[in-house]
């Protein structure tokens, strides 16, 4: 008896995430992209290369940035940004979270697209703001969902307290200015788990 209630837990634990989720965030088709612009006209384009997260299908969308994987081409400027921007030993990762339209979500049919409004909260180094943007949500083969902004979301270093890491990028990289506004761009794709009783129809 106390083996098989054993057995019907461990059942229990390794399912309890496929309930969690309808779908599954793919890191290699996914990506969160950043401007960065220097000396008032010089703009360069950043990414973060390790992302997690998950979409339920009440529409909740969780998604975690490892921040340790910001990629600026430039090795020496990756790891001033872990160490005097984004402070990764304490603040290791960026949290996203929204809510979306799960009637609309519901109805879409493959190959259909919609554009939500969506209002989201981002954590980031200790703090945490309210932002907003337009999704285009697509829904594809096999029921993945594609998620883009269709604008770029700016952010504020100031409102998530680290102007101070950018001013002192800007002293050790020896330059004249750093806007402390980002566009961020969001392109995210969202693996369906949920295996069709059917694979044929």
């Amino acid at each position: 008896m106390f083996k098989a209630k054993v057995l019907l837990v461990a059942l229990a634990m390794v399912n309890a995430p496929a309930a969690l989720a309808d779908w599954v965030l793919e890191n290699d088709s996914s990506s969160i992209n950043f401007l960065s612009v220097k000396n008032a006209s010089v703009v360069e384009t950043h990414r973060f290369s390790a992302l997690q997260g998950t979409l339920s299908d009440s529409g909740k969308a969780h998604v975690v940035i490892s921040l340790a994987s910001v990629d600026t081409n430039i090795d020496i400027r990756d790891e001033r940004m872990r160490t005097m921007l984004f402070n990764t030993d304490l603040f290791p990762s960026a949290i996203l979270d929204a809510q979306l339209d799960q009637k609309q979500l519901a109805v879409m049919q493959v190959g259909q697209t919609m554009v939500l409004p969506v209002s989201f909260t981002l954590e980031l180094h200790g703090q945490q703001q309210t932002l907003e943007t337009n999704l285009q949500i697509i829904k594809v083969e096999n029921g993945d969902l594609l998620a883009n902004s269709l604008q770029p979301v700016v952010v504020d270093a100031a409102k998530f307290k680290l102007d101070e890491g950018v001013e002192a990028l800007r002293e050790v990289a020896k330059l004249n200015t750093i806007v402390p506004s980002v566009p961020v761009y969001v392109s995210l794709h969202f693996k369906n788990t949920q295996v069709p009783l059917d694979s044929d129809k």
